[in-house]
């Protein structure tokens, strides 16, 4: 990247935290994730995993699994989530690591089922989906957005953003949108706890990249 994220921006407020599903399709006789991983095990490096990209939360969240468990899969970048939905309908792939929102029509449906969720809460919309953490797999990182600021930005404005920025997070109809996109509310965050996170990420991301040497294409 042209820039540095610890030293050129300065973390304001978190606005969300929310995991991905890990899914199959029907056709696939698993219903959990030890299942999936001892389904995986009997047909070592067969199995082949989508994601939307190289190095996106899907495809390093899976990373961290394999690394885990020592499980043997395939991996499939595709160019958004759009494609990837698209071929596990059409069954060129039966796994995925997939978003919380463009899969749930196809959940319902009973096309896909989702064995887990990542992150730390479970996504609002299917509640008795069980995160990673609850079956096993140590993982508790958030997908989230953020705010940030030019490095430099007075201390007076970062807090007055932040305050600002929470305020309207809590409000019932902000509360309302989250739930509709499906991800889960978080506690407000200060700039101090939220530049925690950031560099807590980094360091988690940074570990599983170096460890599995992905690199951008």
């Amino acid at each position: 990247m042209p820039y540095d994220t610890l030293k050129d921006l300065k973390p304001v407020a978190q606005i969300g935290a929310g995991g991905n599903y890990l899914i199959v399709t029907s056709a696939v006789p698993v219903k959990d994730v030890k299942s999936f991983i001892d389904w995986v095990h009997s047909q070592p490096g067969s199995v082949n995993y989508g994601s939307w990209g190289i190095g996106s939360g899907g495809h390093l969240t899976m990373e961290a699994i394999k690394m885990q468990t020592g499980a043997k899969l395939t991996h499939v970048p595709y160019r958004g989530s759009g494609p990837m939905i698209t071929d596990l309908l059409g069954g060129t792939i039966n796994v995925a690591f997939a978003d919380t929102v463009a899969t749930l029509p196809h959940i319902r449906s009973g096309k896909f089922k989702a064995l887990a969720v990542s992150g730390t809460r479970r996504a609002p919309l299917t509640p008795e989906v069980p995160l990673l953490s609850e079956q096993g797999i140590r993982f508790t990182t958030d997908s989230w957005y953020g705010v940030f600021a030019p490095a430099g930005t007075p201390e007076a404005i970062v807090q007055r953003l932040n305050a600002e920025i929470n305020r309207v997070l809590k409000l019932p109809e902000m509360r309302e949108r989250f739930t509709q996109m499906n991800m889960g509310e978080s506690p407000p965050k200060s700039p101090e706890e939220f530049a925690t996170t950031v560099r807590t990420d980094i360091q988690v991301w940074g570990e599983i990249v170096r460890a599995n040497n992905v690199k951008p294409e």
